[in-house]
């Protein structure tokens, strides 16, 4: 059986061709977001090493997660879009197992790691004292601390550590687990589509083969996307302004919408501040008016909040905070307690600026 297996969970995307078990050619290529330009001219370069084409390969095997979410999608979609013009069946495999595979034979157990960022990896634990692996956790994604809390209840022997999530999170591994643990070399960190040719061969023997379409991702968590689509979707519910509604001549809506908000009582008084606001408005308001002097310190006021709050970095404290807190030397319970205090700060002074921006 001659199988076409590929990895791209990792910027270091992998290409093997193995023939009856055996490997005839493989490729490691760091693909660095240049994924969708270099994968399939790298296929055809490997093909031809090893003197065969597309139409004699029997089984087309990708890596299905966890792992980049970008780089699975391209990966599956790439042998999916092989397999259906060759009509070929799919196989697919965890990269994790196939990571896990680099100590094959192994006495040690061995725990694969991948850099899932939001201070979290791709984790599992595997016995690989067989030719392939068996699973001892299951593949999953979760904070390193609480991985290494399960791992450390669920065994005491010495643990074999690879994979950019491994090297990430050196030291908070040799902190937690001390001798248990044992670091790959250089040379055992890479994933190899070689080991997930094998496992494809094994899907093919067990009756794990796929249709194209059945070939699917793993992704573990909810692509970042989620929170966007979730917002778009709510955002179609929030109703219109009050003050929109009564200038489009909807003032009963706009006096529901504020008494939901603020009662009867906070409605009326809404409603004719409204009113007075619309006596004089003018119908078609010129580009002109934004230069008069009370525009402009308040457009001013504006765009300088928006460009401070880039500016003093907030951003990057959210999205980058366990990381910040860990280079600064605070232990993992000291990094959780501020990422928490930092939020609650955030949390509480948004209700003190609701309370308060009308005031100035």
């Amino acid at each position: 059986m001659n199988i076409l297996a590929i990895d791209t969970s990792t910027s270091q995307a992998s290409i093997a061709v193995a023939i009856n078990g055996q490997i005839a050619a493989e490729s490691l290529i760091n693909t660095d977001r240049t994924l969708s330009a270099r994968l399939v001219p790298e296929i055809e370069r490997l093909l031809e090493t090893a003197s065969l084409t597309f139409a004699d390969m029997d089984l087309f095997a990708s890596s299905v997660g966890p792992g980049s979410f970008t780089g699975i999608r391209g990966g599956v979609a790439t042998i999916q879009g092989l397999a259906l013009a060759m009509g070929k069946p799919c196989a697919g495999f965890s990269s994790l197992a196939m990571l896990a595979m680099n100590y094959a034979s192994s006495t040690n157990l061995i725990c694969p790691l991948l850099d899932a960022r939001k201070s979290e990896v791709y984790a599992a634990l595997y016995d690989c004292s067989s030719p392939l692996p068996s699973p001892r956790m299951v593949d999953s994604v979760l904070p390193p601390a609480l991985f290494l809390d399960r791992l450390a209840a669920l065994t005491g022997e010495p643990v074999v550590f690879l994979g950019d999530g491994a090297l990430r999170y050196h030291d908070q591994i040799a902190e937690r687990l001390g001798d248990q643990a044992i670091f790959a070399p250089p040379s055992h960190q890479d994933p190899h589509a070689a080991n997930g040719a094998l496992l494809a061969l094994h899907a093919a023997r067990n009756g794990g083969l796929l249709e194209p379409s059945q070939l699917l991702p793993v992704y573990l968590r909810a692509p970042d996307a989620v929170p966007s689509v979730l917002f778009l979707v709510g955002s179609m519910f929030v109703p219109e302004s009050p003050r929109w509604l009564t200038k489009a001549g909807a003032a009963a809506r706009a006096e529901r919408t504020l008494a939901r908000v603020g009662g009867r009582d906070y409605a009326a008084a809404a409603m004719a501040e409204i009113r007075a606001t619309l006596v004089n408005e003018d119908k078609h308001v010129r580009l002109g008016d934004l230069l008069q002097r009370r525009v402009l310190v308040v457009l001013g006021l504006g765009i300088f909040l928006a460009v401070f709050q880039q500016w003093c970095g907030i951003n990057v404290i959210f999205n980058y905070a366990g990381e910040i807190f860990k280079q600064a030397g605070y232990n993992i319970n000291d990094t959780l307690t501020n990422i928490v205090m930092t939020g609650l700060v955030n949390f509480l002074f948004t209700f003190v600026a609701l309370f308060t921006v009308d005031r100035l």
